[in-house]
């Protein structure tokens, strides 16, 4: 059955400077499972969390002084009702993008704008602390990233290894417990990553997109220097998703508003390409784990645009006031009046330049 689907306003968070992006943190491995805060659950610390741990999710929200003479940025944790403020990170740099890696996903890796790969731990002793551990970057020796690095993703199955991107045209492999160096480095494309995605459902895969206009796909088992295929396209790659049920699905946000969705297995024609959904570059896509075919899409004309098999229509909402960085599905249940056991709510969170994290509940409707 095709079903259109509804975006109702609900929460709005706003953070000290320009939001770059988001991550989601889920009590359990399966993010279409609701966590239950119980006190049985284990962070990398050994030390269970807290009987009165809020419920449900937790999301990251990184952020990036853009104006003035200050130079800075920080990261801010929010509870599954994305107003209560846990805990921060500060740091002197941007903060481009982030994810939770490590074997219990309570380490965030944070893509820093100086070149910088930092580490922080979450601990939950007392109170929800992000503690600082390694950073990655040239200054360790001449191998870490020596420009801006614009993505970082985590892989599903080695998973103290994450993935980051760069303008210095490479894509870097890390491992959580040894951040002294890369495990392996990616360099066969010959301008500016802009993005990188581990494969959720097939291990050792990863994605990357550049400004040299082209999709490459890696192996990490086949060496530093072969590409396990790509796709070139007609504007610059600068975002990009898996599909989180079809392992060879990818899809791809490009600079001229358009996204293109390619099959791994054969890259030379996509799958499909909607034109014309954005007025701007596309900076950010993320498939919902909680729909058979929904995609959201970030732009730079301050827009989300939900497409899909399971939409009747293309929506898209313009709340924001300014680019779309950053954006993450969750599922949470709402609190009952009357004791009530109620059924999950699928939320979308927005983050925006504009300095806002909206969320908003996305209610499907049949056609």
């Amino acid at each position: 059955m095709t079903m259109a689907a509804a975006l109702t306003a609900r929460d709005c968070f706003t953070a000290p400077t320009q939001i770059d992006a988001l991550a989601l943190r889920t009590v359990t491995e399966d993010p279409t499972v609701l966590g239950n805060g119980t006190s049985d659950v284990k962070d990398n610390s050994g030390e269970g969390m807290d009987a009165d741990d809020p419920e449900g999710p937790l999301l990251a929200v990184a952020y990036s002084a853009l104006e003035g003479n200050q130079w800075h940025g920080g990261v801010t944790l929010l509870d599954s009702s994305l107003t209560e403020r846990l805990c921060e990170l500060q740091g002197n740099t941007g903060i481009g993008a982030i994810a939770w890696c490590g074997a219990e996903r309570n380490f965030l890796a944070c893509a820093c704008d100086n070149g910088e790969v930092r580490l922080a731990r979450l601990t939950t002793d007392v109170d929800y602390v992000f503690v600082p551990q390694a950073i990655g970057s040239e200054t360790n020796g001449p191998v870490g990233h020596d420009d801006v690095v614009t993505g970082v993703s985590a892989f599903a199955f080695e998973k103290s290894v994450f993935a980051t991107s760069s303008w210095d045209t490479s894509v870097k492999l890390w491992d959580v417990a040894a951040m002294e160096k890369p495990v392996a480095s990616f360099e066969q494309h010959n301008d500016l990553v802009w993005c990188v995605e581990t494969n959720p459902l097939v291990a050792h895969s990863l994605a990357s997109g550049s400004q040299d206009c082209t999709v490459l796909l890696w192996d990490d088992r086949l060496g530093e220097h072969n590409a396990a295929g790509g796709a070139s396209t007609l504007f610059p790659v600068l975002s990009m998703a898996w599909h989180p049920r079809r392992d060879h699905v990818l899809s791809v946000g490009l600079e001229d508003g358009s996204i293109m969705t390619f099959d791994a297995r054969v890259m030379a024609t996509p799958l499909e390409h909607h034109q014309s959904l954005h007025e701007g570059p596309v900076h950010v896509l993320k498939y919902s784990p909680f729909a058979s075919d929904l995609l959201a899409s970030g732009g730079d004309d301050a827009r989300i645009c939900l497409t899909g098999d399971d939409v009747h229509n293309t929506l898209t909402n313009s709340t924001h006031s300014d680019y779309v960085r950053g954006l993450e599905w969750l599922q949470v249940r709402p609190e009952s009046k009357d004791g009530t056991e109620r059924g999950a709510e699928t939320l979308l969170a927005s983050g925006s330049w504009d300095k806002t994290m909206r969320s908003w509940l996305v209610q499907p409707l049949e056609s």
